[in-house]
């Protein structure tokens, strides 16, 4: 007979952090690979303490090469965040964000008050 740990099984932990890691991506983002040497610039990372507008000017003042990549724009955005920021964006509802402008608006709304 199998006792109980109190421990959940591997399996149902890996679910879970699949399910919080990508419930708000759409479908086509998950899947998504960089071009071949992309190579990511080095960012500051968010606070989310100071002017989001600022920061996504910046952001897309390094990304300039690839603007016209809307999925690669959101995904290493993605990257920048920390901390509560995080914590944010993986509160959000699930496939709520299908584009760097929905992340990017998302993004701004929330923090704006931060920043005044």
């Amino acid at each position: 007979m199998h006792e109980p740990t109190g421990k959940a099984p591997l399996g149902s932990i890996i679910r879970k952090l699949d399910d919080m890691l990508f419930m708000s991506l759409g479908p086509h983002i998950i899947g998504y690979e960089p071009p071949k040497g992309f190579l990511v610039p080095e960012f500051t990372m968010y606070d989310g303490m100071s002017d989001p507008f600022n920061y996504l000017l910046y952001y897309r003042q390094l990304m300039t090469l690839d603007i016209g990549n809307d999925i690669l724009l959101y995904k290493v955005f993605l990257s920048n965040f920390h901390g509560s920021t995080l914590s944010w964006f993986h509160q959000l509802p699930q496939n709520s964000i299908n584009s760097f402008r929905d992340v990017s608006e998302t993004f701004v709304g929330h923090y704006l008050c931060s920043a005044r």
